[in-house]
């Protein structure tokens, strides 16, 4: 009985480690939250991230382990173009930048007119850096339906 009493004092203390560890996780985007809001009067253009920078350019580009590199090749009145080359592939994509959220949003057609894949991302880092250095998201493809896969651009400096 006492080596089971044991077990459960460590997985309360667990417990407790894994509540801290969330709180603080909680406060921390809810300090990036805020820090975003407080940021909402000096907004960009749309071809900006929040702190100005230009989101034109050369990212890594990893979706679902799948790597290559996607430039953003332009970024007019919201609407994005964009170039895909993974695998010796290249292909245009198109999409829209938010630049009051930090949302890029970015279409794929497959090949061989096979469906397309729809891309979200969000812009990672403090609202205040001066480059945007990544973008976190998740892709969806017509062939799977509504299943959710894990996506990230990294901007190649």
């Amino acid at each position: 009985m006492h080596e089971l009493h044991t077990i459960s004092e460590g997985i309360t203390s667990m417990n407790t480690k894994y509540k801290v560890v969330v709180g603080a996780s909680v406060l921390a985007i809810t300090g990036l939250a805020a820090t975003a809001a407080s940021a909402a009067t000096t907004r960009p253009t749309v071809t900006t991230n929040a702190a100005g920078s230009s989101i034109v350019g050369s990212y890594n580009w990893n979706s679902d382990g799948f790597t290559g590199t996607l430039v953003i090749d332009s970024v007019t009145s919201g609407a994005v173009v964009a170039t895909l080359t993974d695998y010796g592939l290249t292909e245009t994509l198109s999409g829209s930048w938010d630049g009051n959220d930090n949302i890029l949003r970015l279409t794929r057609p497959k090949e061989r007119g096979s469906g397309v894949q729809q891309y979200t991302y969000v812009l990672g880092g403090s609202p205040n850096e001066a480059l945007p250095t990544m973008f976190g998201g998740y892709f969806t493809d017509t062939n799977t339906g509504s299943f959710e896969y894990g996506t990230y651009l990294e901007a190649a400096l």
